[in-house]
Parts: structure tokens; C-alpha cells; sequence
């Protein structure tokens, strides 16, 4: 995998002393052997648990490059005195502007028109793209984060969507204040909205939160996008609520498993579109986020707390007592960016 970290990035580890070690072209045994010496470690969807808690005893700080952290084990990065810090909200528009892409390019059939090009069907693909517009239509909001939240205003902004938000921990109150109705029960939701788009943390409550039954509950001319996480959808019950056009399409950027495998039947559907784990793949984000982690990462390698806008996801680790810091005479402090 092509690592993110630029000359620049490594020019500002050396200046604080860190050396870095980039790259993750190894799994299991050697991936443990390459990080056991690390004292920091920046990861996207690495798998960070108990092994690597217990084989790096010098790990001090996981930082996660974006908002997800379900790649992490909470627990044993508390026991072990482990930092893991996130970055929510750097990414919010372009998440947020990916997911307007997925649903329009869903709703206008996008990508079957460029496919019918492509083939010499000019004339016979036409008919087959009319589409629908979301001008004026519901759209259904599952969890409304930073993320979340950045959808619905955009959608309401600029094609006058009259929004819906599920999320527990949002109040009736706050939701009416920026314009949103609040519905109690998912099903409301579910079987109200015209487009339906997931925004929620992949945890053990939301871990396939839309399956067979919710599917069935929305209307047949509507559509499912997940800019999530892949396991919040059950892929089985999507794959035959497209497969017999229970739902009008889907457009999803993340899956249960990352990348897919070739036999998945969702890849053989033509109502859905699939992209490989972009949301946060522009430029801008991507630096503007670089910068944050680098910075945070080398003042918890201080002795320093993250500061916002990075945010410490294990907060019980500060009232224990964290990993301490390496002597003088230690080798030199290392990050290991995968």
C-alpha cells in the first residue's frame, strides 16, 4: 500500500527527533517483527489488537488517520497504557461531498450510461438511464455526526432535501435547531426517506443495523449509500434486496471485507456501485489531517496529551497511568506510519 507520508512529514518527525519506518508490505509474524521496537503508530485500517499490544511493549500512541477506529482494540490499548487518539471532522466535506457523488450517480444511473458508451450501446443504453431527482426529496440520515451533519446541510442547501436523522445520542431539540427532524425508531426512518445514508461508527449495536429486515421496510424506489463502515450493512441481505429489485440501488464505499473478494454476487449486481474505500482520498484532506496526526504523535512521545482537533478515544488511559517514556539511553524513538 502506497503510504501517505511525504517529504515533509519526515522532515518534521526528524526535526523532533523521530525516526520513521513507512510501508506495509508485511502481515502477521513479520509486520510483528518489523513494529515490536515502535513507539508510535499511524494506521488506517491496519488491525491493531492484543497481539500487537502485547508483542510492542514500547508502543506509547496509535493514532487513526481519520475517524474509525474499530480497526483498534479499545480494551487492550487501555490495559496496556496506550494512548489511541482519532482525528473527527477533518475529513467531514470530503467524506460528505463523496457521498452526494455516490447518490446522485446512483439516482441518475451514472455509471450504467458510461458503461453503455463505452460498449458502442449509445442508443440502446439511453432509455435504460432515466433516472430520479433528489430535488425536493427525503433523505435519511443514519447518525449524525460531523459527517452526518455535513451531508444533510449540503443536501438541504442545494437540492432543497427535507432531511430525517436516526441517532440515539442527538437531541429532539438540537435536531430541530439546525433544521432536521429527529425520528425515535429506525424503522421511521427507514421507511420514510427516499435516499437513506449511513454516517454511524461501526460498534457492537450498529454491527449490521441494516439487514433483511430494514431493507424490506424501504421503499422500493429507494436507495441505501454507505460511506461508513461495510459492516453496518448486511451485505447477504443487500445483495438480494438489489437482487430482486426490493430497492431501486445502492452505492457503498466501504464492505464487510476490504478489498472484496472476486466471487462476492455483489460485484456482479448492476444496480450498485462500489468504490474501494475512498471518502477520504482528496489532496487537501489528506494533508490537513497529516499534519494533525504527525504533530499529535510527537507530543504524546513529549509526555503530552493530543490536542485538539485530535481527539483521545480511550480517555480511561489518562487516569491510568500510560507506557512511560523511553530513557536517554534507549534507542532512538520510532513511528511506524502503516
Amino acid at each position: 500500500m502506497k503510504s501517505r507520508t511525504t517529504q515533509e512529514d519526515i522532515r518534521y518527525f526528524e526535526s523532533q527527533g523521530v525516526e520513521t519506518m513507512i510501508g506495509m508490505p508485511e502481515k502477521g509474524e513479520l509486520l510483528l517483527d518489523k513494529i515490536r521496537s515502535v513507539d508510535g503508530l499511524i494506521v488506517g485500517v491496519m488491525k491493531v489488537d492484543e497481539e500487537v499490544f502485547n508483542k510492542c511493549d514500547r508502543l506509547k500512541v496509535v493514532a487513526s488517520f481519520g475517524v474509525g477506529f474499530d480497526n483498534i482494540d479499545i480494551r487492550e490499548a487501555t490495559k496496556h497504557g496506550v494512548i489511541i487518539f482519532n482525528v473527527p471532522g477533518l475529513f467531514s466535506d470530503a467524506v460528505a461531498n463523496l457521498t452526494i457523488g455516490l447518490m446522485l450517480s446512483a439516482t441518475r444511473k451514472l455509471l450504467v450510461g458510461d458503461r453503455g458508451v463505452r460498449n458502442g450501446e449509445w442508443a440502446r443504453i439511453k432509455p435504460t438511464c432515466v433516472g430520479s431527482d433528489v430535488q425536493g426529496k427525503i433523505l435519511g440520515i443514519v447518525g449524525l455526526g460531523s459527517i452526518g451533519y455535513a451531508v444533510a446541510r449540503k443536501c438541504m442547501s442545494a437540492f432543497n432535501m427535507k432531511v430525517m436523522v436516526y441517532d440515539p445520542f442527538v437531541s429532539a431539540q438540537k435536531a430541530t435547531q439546525l433544521n432536521i427532524h429527529k425520528v425515535e425508531g429506525l424503522e421511521e426512518l427507514l421507511s420514510g426517506s427516499d435516499v437513506i445514508s449511513i454516517h454511524c461508527p461501526l460498534t457492537d449495536e450498529t454491527r449490521e443495523l441494516i439487514g433483511a429486515r430494514e431493507l424490506s421496510l424501504m421503499k422500493p424506489t429507494a436507495y441505501l449509500i454507505n460511506t461508513a463502515r461495510g459492516g453496518v450493512v448486511d451485505e447477504r441481505a443487500l445483495f438480494k434486496a438489489l437482487k430482486d429489485r426490493k430497492i431501486a440501488g445502492a452505492a457503498i464505499d466501504v464492505m464487510e471485507e476490504e478489498p472484496p473478494e472476486p466471487d462476492n454476487p455483489l460485484l456482479k449486481l448492476d444496480n450498485i456501485i462500489i468504490t474501494p474505500h475512498i471518502g477520504a482520498s482528496t489532496y487537501e484532506g489528506i494533508r490537513a489531517v497529516y499534519r494533525v496526526v504527525r504533530e499529535n504523535v510527537c507530543k504524546v512521545l513529549d509526555g503530552n496529551l493530543p490536542q485538539y482537533p485530535a481527539k483521545v478515544v480511550n480517555e480511561d488511559v489518562l487516569s491510568a497511568k500510560p507506557r512511560a517514556l523511553p530513557s536517554p539511553e534507549s534507542s532512538p524513538t520510532q513511528v511506524r506510519r502503516q
